[in-house]
This record gives structure tokens, C-alpha cells and sequence, in this order.
């Protein structure tokens, strides 16, 4: 579940990056900015500003790639096996 993995993922970020999960329909609002349409969706924002967008379910591995490669200068304290798992 997508949810799990966000929340293990969310554990080893730095305390400079936010995991934040929402409820679709509790916040439509978030929705309606970000023009989210599937779920699950997740969004690498900064500053307001959609930097990436990830769409279906995705494993640890490619979360954390991903975020990687989008935002440089954070670095996790963790980085996945070949099988996606985190130390």
C-alpha cells in the first residue's frame, strides 16, 4: 500500500523536507490547486511550486530516486537496496 511506504520513506527524510499525506476529500482545496486527479499522486512542491509529479503506485526505491534527483540538495539518511528496502 502506498500509504505504508510513504510513511517508512517519511521516517528518513531530512527534518528540512515535509512528508505531509492529505485526504482527497477532506481537502479539496489542495486538490484543486494541484490539479490531482488520481490517487495515489504524490507531489515534490517547493516553495509553493510543483517541482514533480508521480502518478500510480510507486516502490520506496523509485520515491526515493525520484526525490533525489529532483531536489539535490537534500540528502536522506538512507539510501534503498536493490530490492527497495531501507536500513
Amino acid at each position: 500500500q502506498q500509504s505504508k511506504v510513504i510513511d517508512e520513506i517519511a521516517g528518513k527524510v531530512p527534518q528540512k523536507m515535509r512528508i505531509v499525506k492529505i485526504n482527497v476529500d477532506q481537502s479539496r482545496q489542495i486538490v484543486r490547486l494541484y490539479s490531482i486527479s488520481s490517487i495515489p499522486t504524490i507531489l515534490l512542491i517547493r516553495n509553493g511550486l510543483e517541482l514533480k509529479r508521480m502518478v500510480g503506485l510507486k516502490s520506496k526505491r523509485e520515491i526515493i530516486k525520484i526525490v533525489k534527483r529532483s531536489l539535490p540538495l537534500v540528502s536522506f539518511s538512507a539510501t534503498p537496496d536493490p530490492d527497495g528496502r531501507l536500513p
